[in-house]
């Protein structure tokens, strides 16, 4: 192998799309923002132990384990993420161990009414403290919320891989949430999202940047969801967006798709121009075990294939493995995931 990092990551608690197979179409199931991501409710923990894990007790899917008792409406949670990397070349390795993200997350949850914030680490200038994401929420009724903080963008499938090129090159990773002003509709076939961006106060390549992103889809056939979404951003840099379509197709139980293409232009740095394409096709063949393949373009910077398996153990726990190889330098990447939610 020319090139080999083995990555040993626990990310941020995202969603997981592809609980698209079981019916969950709609991320309010398992989260309390209405995009996914973040705090889980308590049915989310539940079934992250019934559906999700091949094993675990009904105090593992606790907060924090259960160790302590969190009195409603306040919930808490956490997520740790580090990396062990490895790269072996035809004349070195190379070993570097870091903490990536270490983050404690707690808010106040009602039926009308949530406030959320995170506390932690910014581990590139440890230990400067840092806000990774805080805000407010509003809930109308049943169908339409108000949002408004610092958070991610409602923008195509919201992925727990966050190094992902379609995420990284369209500011959409962990360390671009941006502040937003946002209104969404969720219904039981149909959900919309519109979500204006202020500029960022505190640093980021896209702290002077205004915006504004919408996000639609469709469920259908209790398992199937397609949409379609846009962005559009002005700094004192210059001007750029992105728009394409998604799909997140449940087969069967089993077996299902996730499908995201977009076409970004991009003023600020036209070399993150151009189309953009992620696939994953995956099947969990015992429960809490999957396999998989993906595939990755974007543009010419990155065109890479490969595959992998994520195992869920216990509640909250993930490990992904994965085997890629660059088509254009014939490199070929390994790495391990971990991924750990208190």
């Amino acid at each position: 192998m020319k090139s080999l990092p083995l990555l040993l990551i626990a990310s941020m608690a995202w969603g997981f799309p592809e609980m698209v197979r079981h019916g969950y179409v709609n991320c309010t199931a398992c989260h309390v923002s209405p995009d996914g991501g973040g705090m889980l409710t308590a049915y989310g923990r539940s079934l992250s132990k019934e559906m999700l894990s091949q094993f675990g007790s009904e105090s593992m899917a606790l907060p924090l384990a259960g160790l302590v008792r969190i009195p409603e409406p306040v919930m808490v949670g956490g997520d740790l993420r580090a990396v062990q990397l490895v790269t072996d070349t035809l004349t070195a390795t190379d070993l570097r161990f870091f903490i990536m993200q270490l983050d404690a997350e707690m808010g106040v949850n009602t039926d009308r009414f949530a406030v959320m914030g995170t506390l932690g680490f910014d581990c590139r200038a440890f230990p400067k403290a840092m806000f990774r994401r805080h805000w407010a929420l509003f809930r109308m009724n049943d169908n339409w919320n108000v949002r408004v903080g610092k958070f991610p963008l409602a923008y195509g499938i919201h992925s727990p891989e966050h190094h992902l090129d379609i995420r990284m090159n369209l500011g959409l990773d962990e360390g671009s949430e941006s502040y937003n002003a946002e209104v969404s509709y969720l219904g039981e076939s149909y959900d919309l999202f519109v979500t204006a961006v202020a500029p960022r106060i505190d640093p980021s390549r896209w702290q002077s940047e205004t915006g504004l992103a919408v996000r639609s889809s469709f469920n259908f056939r209790e398992r199937y969801k397609v949409g379609a979404s846009a962005y559009s951003g002005q700094g004192p840099k210059g001007s750029r967006w992105a728009a394409g379509p998604f799909a997140m197709l449940g087969f069967t139980e089993h077996l299902y798709l996730l499908e995201e293409i977009d076409y970004a232009e991009d003023g600020i740095t036209p070399a993150r121009a151009g189309l953009y394409n992620y696939t994953k096709l995956g099947w969990e063949f015992v429960q809490g075990l999957h396999v998989f393949g993906v595939g990755e373009f974007a543009g010419t910077s990155h065109q890479a294939i490969g595959g992998g398996f994520n195992y869920y153990p216990a509640p909250h726990f993930e490990v992904t493995t994965q085997l890629q190889r660059t088509l254009s330098t014939s490199e070929w990447y390994a790495w391990l995931q971990m991924h750990i939610y208190l």
